[in-house]
Parts: C-alpha cells; structure tokens; sequence
C-alpha cells in the first residue's frame, strides 16, 4: 500500500534549493517520486539521497522539466529500490532553468 512521504510546492531561485526532503520509514522498499512545474517556466532537478543524514550523494542527475511539464520518477528511474541502497533520507532540489527566470514546481514522494 503506497504511503504519501510527502507533498511540497515551492519557487526556485538560480542556485539549487531544497524542494522537499523526506524520511523514508524501513518498511518502503521502493519510493516514487512526481514533479511537476506549475506552468511559470521551465526548472533544473535532481534527486540526492543520504544513508547517515549527512552526506549527500546523487541518485538522479541533474534533469530539465519544461514549463508546465508533468515527470513520474519511478523506483527503476531514481535507483531508489531500496533493497539494493537503504537511504535514510531523499531530497528534490530544483532551480530556474534560465536565470532570472523563477519555476514553481510541486513535489510529491510516495513509498511502498
């Protein structure tokens, strides 16, 4: 059964910034992730996770989402099978595409 790890919207600025970031409980196995950019203007994304709460290291790179652009990060997508790399924590960031030119892009992360 899918459990919502959480939901979150936010505005970019022209460095990475943390969207969301959420815990993820031992019993998910595999984690899903939606993006989404709220037709302002196209952002950059990336997905990091951590097995200590501290150090971070990429799990999907650096990706372009167009304006108003819909992506569904799956488990095989994101690498986050966590049978395989037991994260304790994952994080979305995202910036403006373009400099000056701010997204609005909404996050949700769903385990199983």
């Amino acid at each position: 059964m899918p459990i919502n790890l959480g939901s979150k919207t936010g505005t970019t600025t022209n460095d990475y910034g943390t969207l969301i970031e959420a815990s993820i409980p031992p019993q998910v196995k595999t984690v899903s992730i939606q993006l989404k950019e709220n037709n302002v203007n196209a952002i950059k994304y990336k997905v990091d996770g951590t097995i200590d709460g501290s150090t971070w290291e990429a799990i999907k790179a650096e990706a372009t989402l167009a304006k108003n652009a819909t992506i569904a990060l799956t488990p095989s997508d994101t690498g986050l099978e966590r049978l395989a790399d037991p994260w304790m924590k994952i994080r979305v960031q995202h910036k403006a595409s373009i400099a000056d030119s701010q997204g609005n892009t909404t996050a949700t992360i769903i385990g199983q």
